[in-house]
């Protein structure tokens, strides 16, 4: 699960400078691996997650969304990694139903055995909705893993387009079963 905390809009053009802030959808959703790191071919998985429509008014579709992520990524060094993640979700704004599509590349590090920071660039992609231009991303997080199958995470980013947010936070977790 993952819910974010706080989200700044920047405003539309002609548009008061107000900020617009507030909790996103909660995802709830599983992971399933698919492959094992062997040379070349990385480590995957696939993700499928519902959003629930508990967002603040200003950041939720009011409907349950559906996600598919397909997540992977390669152990490059002793603590560091690479990876990447391409998905799709359907959902709606202001009436209309869309569809986003997204892409990320991260770099991971592993601080200590429980301790982990990363970076990361993110795009989203839109089609069918009102404003259909690309927002790209750059964000940062730790990662701390509790027991071995409960991790938290805190994240914080920025828009790097026009179209994206400005800035955003977020906290998360994760139960391994």
């Amino acid at each position: 699960m993952s819910r974010s905390v706080i989200r700044l809009k920047k405003p539309f053009e002609n548009a008061s400078s107000q900020y617009i802030d507030g909790s996103t959808d909660m995802r709830i959703g599983c992971k399933l691996q698919i492959t094992h790191q062997d040379g070349y071919r990385p480590k995957s998985a696939l993700i499928a997650a519902l959003a629930m429509p508990v967002g603040a008014t200003a950041w939720t579709s009011n409907q349950v969304d559906t996600i598919l992520n397909y997540n992977y990524g390669w152990d490059i060094a002793d603590r560091v990694s690479l990876g990447g993640s391409t998905g799709t979700w359907w959902t709606k704004s202001e009436g209309d139903q869309y569809t986003v599509m997204h892409q990320s590349a991260v770099v991971g590090l592993g601080i200590t055995e429980q301790l982990g920071c990363y970076l990361e660039w993110f795009g989203l992609f839109f089609d069918g909705s009102v404003d259909a231009r690309p927002n790209h991303y750059l964000n940062t997080g730790l990662t701390y893993l509790i027991t071995n199958d409960f991790q938290v995470d805190w994240r914080i980013g920025s828009g790097l387009t026009e179209s994206a947010d400005d800035f955003f936070t977020g906290v998360g977790f994760a139960i391994r079963k």
